[in-house]
């Protein structure tokens, strides 16, 4: 049996797709460099739940249909979620 196997993808070939013009230096330079982490970045349920942090918990009523907890929440239902990063702007409106 053949395997089918992906290209392998660089920073030089993805450059070359996205029509940027780098120099063969910069693209070193750029596959050396770990991307850093923002620092003010905001932590999610899971990291909080790990450091102890406590769950800040939200009303929320769906302005359409959606899934939330292993649960289905239909059109205008009031529900709470465990944590303000679970808020998605697509389907619920805060109360």
């Amino acid at each position: 049996m053949s395997q089918i196997q992906k290209p392998k993808v660089t920073a030089a070939s993805a450059a070359e797709a996205s029509d940027i013009d780098l120099t063969e230096s910069e693209v070193e330079i750029a596959e050396t460099v770990p991307k850093a982490k923002a620092k003010n970045a905001p932590l999610n349920k899971v990291e909080k739940k790990s450091k102890k942090i406590p769950l800040t918990p939200m009303d929320v009523i769906a302005t359409q249909a959606g899934f939330y907890g292993n649960r289905r929440i239909k059109e205008d239902e009031k529900f709470k979620l465990e944590d303000e990063t679970d808020f998605s702007h697509n389907w619920m409106k805060k109360i």
